[in-house]
């Protein structure tokens, strides 16, 4: 299937921040249900032993609960806790302190807005992260991503729910059926906004709509292993590195890793552009 970088409704500056708000909220919810961290937890394990990072910028939060699951996973396995500076474009304040207060000894987060593709540097930091968010991104502002990990020596770990494809994303549904749940709970839940949110779900179902419209668009987005490769060819500085790993009832997630070389070489098991695809 060919990448397609439709618009998503909630990345939009139009779209109303309780709208934004209830596709973020229901997410990191719904992943936090499903118990998402038992995929994304492996490879991140490799990430940070393979690059030593002790301080992760989390670029592009949202609520800040994929950092949080992480947090938890690791505390699970006995593994060292790096910190994590939650961030976003768009700061939901309230989210994050709340999600800050999950895990207060390994998260911590940024008031300002920050922007993915200009970090600023004030911000103490030697890896960064992106979950469920590079595909936001189209093809050069992907590259300015990656570029600015390059010039600036950082590691970089990226990961996604789904692999693209149509029976990636059906069986990513059966294997998240919280995620539905999530969604129409999420106006009992919320902090703020409930009426809103309740009669935008419920008597007004615009919110499951559009959360259902960006599923299906983050899906169409996601960049495959041979653009991910085309994405890294120039920048040589970094071992770039493309895994699925399969979790749930058939569904593929991505991670795909940027390390600089004399980090990488710490570690004989990686390889450049390698592929993990774990049963």
């Amino acid at each position: 299937m060919k990448r397609r970088h439709l618009f998503e409704f909630h990345e939009r500056n139009e779209c109303p921040g309780f709208i934004r708000d209830s596709v973020v909220e229901a997410l990191g919810r719904g992943l936090r249900w499903g118990k998402f961290d038992d995929a994304m937890g492996p490879p991140f394990e490799i990430f940070l032993k393979t690059t030593g990072a002790t301080q992760v910028l989390d670029l592009c939060s949202g609520s800040g609960e994929p950092a949080a699951d992480l947090v938890r996973w690791i505390k699970s396995k006995g593994g060292s806790l790096p910190r994590f500076m939650l961030s976003d474009l768009f700061p939901n304040l309230s989210t994050l302190e709340a999600t800050r207060n999950q895990e207060p000894e390994a998260l911590f987060f940024c008031p300002d807005p920050v922007d993915a593709l200009k970090v600023p540097p004030e911000i103490d930091h030697d890896a960064r992260m992106l979950v469920n968010a590079f595909h936001h991104f189209d093809t050069d502002k992907a590259k300015q991503i990656l570029q600015a990990c390059s010039s600036d020596n950082k590691s970089i770990f990226i990961f996604e729910c789904s692999a693209r494809g149509w029976s990636n994303l059906m069986r990513l549904a059966l294997s998240l059926p919280s995620v539905p749940l999530a969604i129409m709970a999420n106006p009992f839940l919320a902090r703020r906004q409930k009426f809103l949110k309740f009669i935008f779900t419920y008597l007004c179902p615009i919110i499951p709509f559009v959360f259902a419209w960006d599923s299906i668009t983050t899906n169409l987005r996601t960049y495959s292993e041979p653009e991910w490769k085309t994405l890294t060819k120039s920048f040589t500085g970094h071992q770039w590195t493309y895994q699925e790993h399969s979790f749930g009832r058939g569904a593929r997630a991505v991670a795909c890793y940027g390390i600089p070389i004399e980090k990488s070489e710490n570690n004989p098991t990686q390889t450049e552009n390698s592929r993990k695809s774990p049963a």
